[in-house]
This record gives C-alpha cells, structure tokens and sequence, in this order.
C-alpha cells in the first residue's frame, strides 16, 4: 500500500488485518456462484481493476441491474462505478441511465501515473452512457438505494452513511418477517481498527430452528 491509503500507522493496521484474512483473499468464491440476494449490501470497491475487467463483464453487469431493480443497497467507490458500464437491461438500455453518478473524474485520473496511460476515461464513459455525471470536493451521491462515492476521499463518508441507513432498515425488514421468534445481540469484536467493521450481531429465531444473522455495522475511528 501507497502514501495514499493513510498515515503510516494505519497502513500497519490494514495490513495486518489483510494478512489475517489472507486464505480467504487467496480463494475467492466466483461470482457466478454469489447470490447477492443473501446479502444486505453490495459494495464495489475503486482501483483501476474495474475498469481493465467489470467494465465488461456480463456477470458482473447482471449482478448489478438485478440489485438496483430489487431496491436492495448497493455501493460503488472512485473506480468502482466502471462495473455499472456493463449492467444492460432486457431491452438493452442501460440501467444507470438518468441517474446523477458520481466517480473518478478526468482531471483526477490525468494526477495519477497509471491513469495516463488509461485508453479511456471513466467519467466520459458515464456520460456517453447516458449518466448525470456530477463531481466535486469529496462528493457522495446517495439516492434510495444506490451509493456512490467520487473518490478515496470519499470512502469515509460512505463508510460512515451506509452503517446509518442500512443499521434501521435491516432491523425493520428482518423483524417484519411473521416468522421472527426472538432477537439476541451477540459482542462481535473489531477486525481492525480504521476500516468498516461489526459491532454487533442480531442473531433471529425461526420456528424451523434456523438462526438468521443480521451484521449491524459501524465505521471505525
């Protein structure tokens, strides 16, 4: 990790922290087999991956018009919004179009080394697409259910906004269910500091005896 990913005692933090979930990050689950309706948020990360590969990945682009059809959360940072390119209707519009997006801009992407040699920029592409492009400062653009942070400036912010909304409606949507017995809130420890993490967890009883965890999460200091 760069100077940009914070001071260095942060860096030592995340690092160990990545170290620790190392056997998972060596084998990760395809995701033709994630069905995200088994979880409560989706979340796609910056970094110029998305765009060398999600930019036009089917799977990836199904994946995301399914989740903001079903009106579920969904979270994209910098980078990330490329994934969105690929997202195609049945008709064949693009999902996205009309929506105010944010991501990297131009003039953010022609600062940075890597960015120079990109054949195309993101922000140009969401604009073709049929984006309502906006930038600014540290932009964060957040509609019903669609999140969208401009830059890594922008993580805090979305860090800190996503626990706020989704911790209120994933109580109310899990205990509308008629099955719901009881709720027990089990301490679930901090991964590490600096970084979104789980600072409780609901456990719910259904009749047929199976246990349903419900992750309340919290931005770190």
């Amino acid at each position: 990790m760069g100077r940009a990913a914070g001071l260095p005692g942060t860096i030592r933090e995340l690092a160990h922290y990545l170290a620790s979930i190392q056997d998972r990050l060596d084998a990760p689950t395809p995701m033709d087999e994630v069905d995200p309706g088994d979880f409560d948020l989706v979340f796609y990360p910056g970094g110029h991956g998305p765009m060398e590969d999600l930019s036009r990945d089917a799977v990836s682009g199904a994946l995301l018009t399914n989740r903001l059809a079903s009106g579920r959360p969904l979270a994209l940072l910098c980078h990330g919004p490329a994934a969105m390119l690929a997202a195609k209707n049945i008709d064949g519009t693009w999902p996205f179009a009309g929506y105010r997006i944010t991501a990297l801009s131009n003039a953010e992407e022609k600062l940075n080394s890597f960015g120079r040699k990109a054949p195309w920029f993101l922000e140009d592409r969401l604009r073709e697409s049929g984006a309502d492009y906006a930038k600014g400062m540290i932009p964060l653009l957040p509609h019903i259910n669609l999140y969208i942070g401009q830059n890594p400036a922008s993580s805090r912010q979305l860090a800190n906004r996503l626990p706020a909304d989704l911790t209120p409606r994933l109580i109310t949507e899990h205990r509308a269910g008629p099955a719901v017995r009881r709720w027990t809130e089990v301490d679930d420890p901090s991964p590490a500091p600096g970084v979104v993490i789980c600072r409780r967890t609901l456990v719910q009883q259904h009749p047929t005896g199976q246990r349903l965890l419900v992750t309340i999460l919290q931005g770190g200091p």
